[in-house]
């Protein structure tokens, strides 16, 4: 009977020493295949921040840092340079933050696989004037409607959108057509308007009807018009209200001159 129960006590202790070496090995394999994560993002990033710079987005610093309040549990942080030199953030500014959303978004197309993204806004002083965090978008929930071929060239949207939108009380000064890092049309509307006495009403009509004729370009046309700008100065070109959608995330920002505009500008609805 001794004997036996010796025998019984040695497998089942052989069971448990190999159960331990097998968590082990399964353990290595995650670390390996977290730091192989990690590298592909950090030379990610380090591609992103680098467009970003070249299209003057003044990035500072950024860092990724693995935390567990989002999926995948990575978060990657930046330090954004503003030009202000009190506690308010400048039109351009919000544009920015814009820009590096989109360029982290769309970075999962090439592999970026991060849980969130966090802005620190520092204006000359380097004091934090706003802090921002978001969650990334999935990328398969971004619109289809952006993945057809081009049908038109960059002179004739300028020409249809110069033709077709039709405004009243604000007149178009210039309309410029570029790229962001992936190649989706950025569409800026530089307007002035003469009479700013009922500037909330002229500039929600003028909004209403570029988008319509925005959106009607992208369906109709595969036009790919992933974000467009709209500027609203005066006839002394002080700017007024600096506005962005961006038509793939569904995100709206905006700057407006509070001393000039009473109520805050009401943001588009999405179908």
């Amino acid at each position: 009977m001794k004997r036996i129960l010796l025998i019984l006590t040695v497998s089942i202790s052989f069971i448990c020493l190999g159960t331990i070496l097998i968590n082990q090995i399964d353990l290595s394999k995650q670390s390996a295949q977290a730091q192989e994560i990690d590298v592909a993002n950090q030379n990610i990033v380090n591609d992103v921040v680098e467009g970003l710079k070249q299209q003057g987005v003044p990035i500072k610093s950024f860092e990724l840092e693995n935390n567990t309040i989002c999926d995948p549990p990575i978060i990657a942080k930046f330090i954004l340079q503003s030009s202000s030199e009190n506690d308010v953030s400048l039109p351009d500014d919000a544009i920015n933050i814009q820009l590096i959303s989109r360029a982290v978004n769309f970075a999962q197309q090439g592999g970026l696989t991060i849980g969130a993204f966090g802005i620190t806004l520092l204006n000359k002083n380097n004091k934090v004037i706003l802090q921002d965090m978001e969650a990334t978008a999935r990328f398969k929930e971004l619109s289809s409607q952006f993945n057809p071929p081009l049908k038109l060239n960059d002179e004739m949207v300028y020409d249809f959108l110069n033709k077709s939108v039709l405004l009243s009380d604000v007149s178009m000064n210039s309309l410029k057509i570029s790229q962001d890092l992936n190649g989706f049309r950025f569409i800026t509307f530089n307007l002035q308007i003469s009479d700013i006495s009922n500037i909330n009403n002229i500039f929600t009509n003028s909004l209403q009807e570029i988008n319509e004729k925005t959106i009607d370009l992208n369906q109709n046309q595969s036009t790919q018009i992933g974000i467009y700008r709209i500027k609203l100065m005066d006839q002394t070109g002080k700017l007024l209200i600096d506005y962005l959608n961006d038509l793939q995330l569904k995100n709206q920002r905006w700057w407006q001159d509070d001393q000039l505009i009473g109520n805050s500008l009401e943001p588009l609805p999405y179908n």
